[in-house]
């Protein structure tokens, strides 16, 4: 159900050659970009994407080696943090002698930083342990200036560009969380939250590498990779409140079944946690059981390279490197790949029908997909009839009923935005004429059989108070 390449570009590996001439890739979360820099960039700056053919090619001085390197939104500017205390704004359509003009800008405090991102085009954010800045870039002048600064007691810091969500860590053993929403040229503090170790193989520190941020039926989530003495690590799910007045709370568990390092990924609204040694994917789905806090994988899988890929690539290789959302990167080969679903495959790898029919239903441009399966399932007689009223339930919604169901359920004060999750949507048209009709003109279907179906379906649509339109079923009366 996991396909590797579908989209993939090259990129020059890491290198150091004897003459003294190196080369350095990062990759870039919030641009999604991999950028690759030559003798720290004297030699050249390169970035590219998944997303688009755009390529980004400068030149800069040599300054000494970054730990990153970050594009603003609209890609006019690249942080590169050079020292521990200071990060070096390039302005790269800004060149002088072919080489791109640069600056210098430090936090007030002059203390490390922990963390350099972008929050706008010309916004950027600095975190140190004891400040978070938010510096405004001049283009035109090569100047910056603090439009807002706050007072934080930070461990470490992650930054999620999509809802522009701070996570700083801090206390005892870095368990305490405290979320900041860096927009509008401000900084909202939310509620912190403890996140809770109980059980763990280690008494160590929170550690950065073990937290991750991401949507999921749109909703925000903390992930907290917890490790246990036995196998039965567990991936935590903290979902982030839309105001500030409420705090984030443990919502899911998901049991990966084995220890050590892994890589995960969301791809429509799917958790992926990819184990090395054994070379497997575990697939979550949230939303299955969605009452229930422990999860097991919906699917355990393992990753198929695309077909253009001649000879097939190396899998689950120690030189792998996994971004959110569906980014992997074999910094070996110095190719950057897509990991996509293969959501026609669900019918092998989900053996229970009606799971494998709400799986679908929840799958991003599936709903040909889903009307197949579903009416093949009806056919096959598949599913019993408290299943098929399930099914007919989740689709059996107007746009309206949607629309109020998302009102209903916003947050009084919303600080925290995120990407809205869009539910599946047949129109009674649709179901007539690819569900209801084709059934009704099976000669090999018993009549109250598709009789059934068709009460179950009207029940459904008064169920969620929606108008039944006339059926043309048939010509003549069943």
């Amino acid at each position: 159900m996991l396909e590797l390449g579908l989209k993939f570009i090259n990129f020059e590996p890491d290198r150091s050659f004897n003459d003294g001439n190196i080369t350095r890739n990062y990759f870039d979360a919030s641009s999604q970009r991999i950028c690759t820099m030559r003798n720290n960039g004297a030699l050249g700056l390169t970035s590219k994407s998944l997303e688009n053919d755009k390529i980004t090619s400068v030149r800069t001085r040599d300054r000494g080696e970054p730990s990153t390197v970050k594009f603003s939104v609209d890609g006019r500017l690249c942080a590169t943090q050079r020292t521990a205390t200071s990060a070096d704004v390039i302005f790269l359509e800004k060149t002088e002698n072919n080489l791109c003009l640069e600056m210098t800008v430090t936090a007030k405090s002059k203390e490390p930083l922990l963390a350099v991102e972008w929050v706008a085009n010309n916004q950027l954010l600095l975190v140190t342990n004891h400040s978070a800045e938010l510096l405004y870039i001049n283009e035109d002048k090569k100047t910056s200036k603090v439009l807002k600064s706050t007072n934080v007691n930070a461990a470490w810091a992650i930054f999620y560009a999509p809802s522009q969500l701070l996570l700083i860590a801090n206390g005892a053993s870095c368990s305490n969380l405290q979320p900041i929403i860096v927009a509008h040229s401000n900084f909202t503090r939310m509620k912190n939250f403890e996140v809770d170790f109980g059980g763990s193989l280690s008494r160590e520190n929170f550690l950065e590498k073990d937290a991750t941020i991401a949507t999921i039926y749109g909703k925000v989530y903390v992930m907290v990779l917890r490790y246990s003495v036995r196998n039965s690590s567990m991936l935590d799910l903290y979902e982030m409140p839309f105001d500030a007045t409420n705090p984030a709370i443990f919502k899911y568990s998901l049991i990966l079944g084995f220890n050590g390092q892994c890589g995960i990924h969301v791809i429509d609204n799917l958790i992926i946690v990819h184990h090395q040694p054994t070379c497997k994917s575990l697939i979550f789905d949230i939303q299955v059981s969605s009452n229930s806090k422990s999860h097991s994988p919906l699917v355990t899988t393992t990753i198929e390279p695309h077909i253009q890929h001649q000879p097939p690539p190396y899998l689950y290789t120690p030189f792998w490197f996994t971004f959110l959302p569906n980014v992997v990167i074999d910094s070996n080969s110095g190719i950057m790949y897509s990991l996509d679903l293969k959501n026609s495959k669900c019918m092998i790898e989900i053996s229970e029908k009606n799971t494998m029919l709400e799986y679908l239903i929840r799958r991003k441009n599936e709903k040909k997909l889903f009307i197949t399966s579903f009416l093949n399932c009806l056919r096959a007689r598949a599913l019993s009839l408290r299943q098929i009223r399930r099914i007919f339930s989740m689709i059996s919604k107007t746009k309206e009923s949607f629309a109020k169901n998302e009102k209903d359920s916003k947050a009084p004060i919303i600080v925290l935005n995120c990407e809205k999750y869009e539910e599946l949507q047949i129109s009674q048209q649709e179901m007539q004429s690819s569900i209801l009709i084709p059934l009704r003109e099976d000669t090999s279907l018993n009549e109250g059989y598709v009789a059934n179906i068709m009460l179950q379906y009207l029940r459904c649509l008064y169920d969620n108070n929606v108008q039944p339109e006339s059926l043309k079923l048939s010509t003549s009366a069943m």
